[in-house]
């Protein structure tokens, strides 16, 4: 009688083993965003030299933000930041929320000059979207567009 249990036993631990090593395994998920996809993109508008960094657009993020050098060395950079940029994808547009500028230089009151630098936020785009788009008016004669693959 004993036999037959230590033998029902380790049939029934080796049915248990055969069926853990061949169920598909659950996929752990990774990243929502690979750092590939969040390269930095720079542009030449004109006379002025653009960046931009994606901080965070995960799924997880409140706000998604993009930092965003500026530099020129003709004319001055006061442009309403929140103004001109738009975030776009999947057909949806979200207008900036805030323009989080670097600290200003010593005596300067308002964000002009040659050199801006600052973080865009914006609503995230749900469902996500396969690309985002970062899109700013009034740098240069023509709307600059920066393109991500989620």
């Amino acid at each position: 009688m004993n036999t037959k249990i230590f033998v029902g036993i380790g049939a029934v631990i080796i049915a248990i083993v055969v069926a853990i090593w061949f169920l598909p395994s659950a996929e752990v998920p990774g990243p929502s965003v690979s750092p590939q996809a969040l390269a930095e993109q720079t542009k030449q508008a004109g006379e002025i030299a653009i960046k931009v960094v994606p901080i965070d657009i995960s799924q997880d993020a409140l706000v998604w933000q993009f930092k965003v050098v500026l530099d020129t060395h003709s004319g001055e950079l006061n442009q309403d930041m929140v103004a001109i940029a738009v975030l776009v994808g999947d057909n949806q547009q979200k207008p900036a929320l805030v323009w989080q500028e670097e600290s200003l230089p010593a005596g300067r009151q308002a964000p002009s000059g040659h050199h801006r630098e600052g973080v865009l936020e914006f609503t995230p785009i749900t469902p996500r979207p396969r690309t985002v788009e970062l899109r700013m008016s009034g740098l240069g004669s023509v709307t600059q567009v920066f393109t991500w693959d989620l």
